[in-house]
């Protein structure tokens, strides 16, 4: 199958059309595959902006340490691959061919269930990072959020090294809400329990609700 293909005739956001905010897609089908999403060292990386330059400045540091690092990425800057990738490697068609012929009968499987329905481009996306990672085992994964944080995709990490939220500003108002504190609740999303968390955060509105949301989940702040 070509990998490329099958990608793109992915819906964006799944059979109902409209944005369908929930975990249950991607959980259902990490199920299916053994869930290799529980085998990795993430840190998870939410906020409005400077979430791309704050996954490159880790990648960088950890690397020039030494380390593997695993890097995903939402969006790309030119083309697919690049947003799943091991240093400086993105990963090739070779293990995306591989990856997606794993992956494509678990989505149809999933897609029929009605009470789960059809997983969107961006679920698959993650879920195939997931995958490449656990055969990859990089040292360490830096994972960036697609949109909001609490319901987005990459938020069945149950288990982060540590949360970082970098900015919080109006985006997106008609999915996560058109005031300060409702973006912070959906970017707050990311924070979890004993998990540290690291915000760059300054609006005094914002900062109230992820500081109120780390003590709830006693992760320092």
């Amino acid at each position: 199958m070509n990998p490329y293909e099958y990608i793109d005739s992915l819906h964006k956001y799944g059979t109902d059309g409209g944005f369908k905010p929930g975990l249950s897609r991607v959980e259902a089908m990490l199920a299916e595959l053994s869930n290799p999403e529980k085998k990795l060292p993430v840190i998870h990386v939410g906020g409005s902006n400077g979430k791309g330059s704050t996954v490159s400045f880790l990648r960088s540091i950890y690397q020039q340490a030494g380390y593997r690092v695993g890097t995903y990425i939402s969006p790309p800057l030119y083309i697919f691959n690049e947003r799943i990738k091991i240093n400086d490697k993105a990963i090739n068609t070779s293990d995306l061919e591989e990856l997606v012929d794993k992956i494509a009968p678990v989505v149809e499987k999933i897609s029929r269930d009605p009470e789960i329905g059809e997983p969107s481009f961006f679920e698959v996306v993650t879920v195939l990072a997931f995958l490449y990672f656990a055969y990859r085992k990089p040292d360490i994964v830096i994972l960036e959020v697609g949109l909001g944080g609490r319901y987005d995709a990459t938020n069945v990490i149950d288990k982060p090294l540590a949360s970082l939220i970098t900015s919080i500003s109006l985006e997106h108002t008609a999915i996560l809400g058109d005031d300060i504190k409702d973006i912070a609740r959906e970017k707050s999303g990311i924070i979890k329990e004993n998990a540290p968390v690291l915000t760059g955060v300054k609006n005094s509105d914002a900062l109230e609700v992820i500081t109120r949301t780390a003590a709830a989940r006693k992760a320092k702040l």
